[in-house]
């Protein structure tokens, strides 16, 4: 019904981002904040890792796997072997450009998103909670601790500057790879980490990393994959501005793309990180004593008047199929209420069909 209108997703519009670097990138690409030096100048430079553990890095885990810690100490230890004990310390977040908040999100949002910058200490951890001010310069500071305490003199506070195309790297770390990130950022639905996965897209395909160079990327890899783009409009990487417009088709064609013969990688790494049914993330409360628990893999989106789920559903017969509801307009207040009827009333009851 009205599959090919575009209507406000809310968070599944997290699908549409997830997708487009998955395909681009790859599931196995990584993330490297690293230390380059000039003179007695030395930056951090961020790149796009808002997972770092502030202190040593954990290389089982994913939020946390790489650690500012361990990066202060592997640089204050190439720093002492040239006979460097003494630096100025810059921060380069230079690879994201443009506002850091979105003006199509409304005011009170700041909850729900921090600024988007491309080096945060796991923001996955402050999810909800209150964000940092400058979670970009917060890093710094930590880093600047951990490089104190390794025994290399930092002259003065952290400044912003973009490193010099002289400096040379001094030592760097590597994040987890994307598909693991991803599965944080979509069982959670993690606004900050998604639209850093956004201009993360944009850097590689070369367009301004900001919030319209972001939407420009995903939408072209979308085209580039074969979805039919018509009737969307996109505003942010996450979903949280209410002017995004989303046709159910869409989302219906990258699931059934995703959990088919041609989804590749990319595809059977989106199916694998979506929240399951009864199970874990944003649906780990719903779809309890139904057939669709344990065998629905679908992406929620919630606004004040939207209540949506996107992904594949397994039948009682074997047979999978792809979905996508998209409610708006409803009354305020009523997201929870429309969210348990698209479970009870349409997800259930896909799931215990015979449909063959």
């Amino acid at each position: 019904r009205s599959a090919a209108t575009g209507v406000t997703p809310a968070s599944t519009n997290k699908v549409l981002t997830a997708w487009a670097a998955l395909s681009s990138m790859g599931p196995g690409h990584t993330l490297q904040t690293k230390t380059v030096l000039e003179g007695q100048t030395l930056t951090l430079v961020g790149g796009g890792d808002v997972l770092l553990a502030e202190n040593e890095g954990d290389p089982n885990a994913t939020a946390g796997h790489a650690g500012l810690g361990d990066l202060a100490r592997a640089t204050a230890e190439k720093l002492k072997s040239q006979g460097t004990t003494s630096v100025s310390l810059r921060l380069d977040d230079t690879l994201f450009s443009g506002p850091q908040w979105n003006d199509k999100w409304e005011d009170g949002n700041q909850q729900y998103v921090a600024k988007v910058q491309p080096i945060m200490v796991d923001v996955s951890a402050t999810q909800n909670q209150g964000y940092p001010e400058d979670p970009a310069m917060e890093a710094a500071q930590a880093f600047a601790k951990h490089l104190s305490e390794a025994g290399i003199t930092v002259d003065g506070e952290p400044t912003r500057a973009a490193a010099s195309g002289g400096a040379r790297e001094v030592a760097s770390v590597s994040s987890a790879p994307l598909s693991d990130i991803l599965s944080v950022s979509l069982k959670t639905s993690d606004n900050t980490m998604t639209e850093v996965e956004g201009r993360l897209v944009a850097a590689h395909a070369k367009e301004t990393t900001d919030f319209a160079g972001a939407s420009k990327a995903v939408l072209a890899q979308l085209s580039k994959d074969g979805f039919d783009t018509s009737g969307v409009t996109l505003l942010d990487s996450s979903g949280l501005a209410k002017g995004n417009k989303v046709p159910a088709r869409l989302l219906t064609q990258i699931m059934t793309k995703a959990a088919g013969g041609e989804g590749g990688s990319a595809g059977r790494t989106l199916i694998a990180d979506l929240p399951v049914g009864a199970l874990d993330g944003t649906l780990g409360k719903r779809l309890h004593d139904t057939a669709a628990a344990g065998t629905v893999r679908a992406k929620t989106g919630s606004l004040e008047q939207t209540a949506s789920l996107a992904g594949v559903v397994t039948t009682a017969d074997g047979r999978q199929l792809a979905f996508a509801v998209l409610a708006n307009n409803i009354p305020a207040g009523t997201s929870e209420t429309v969210a348990a009827a698209i479970d009870n009333h349409f997800v259930a009851p896909l799931a215990s069909c015979g449909c063959s």
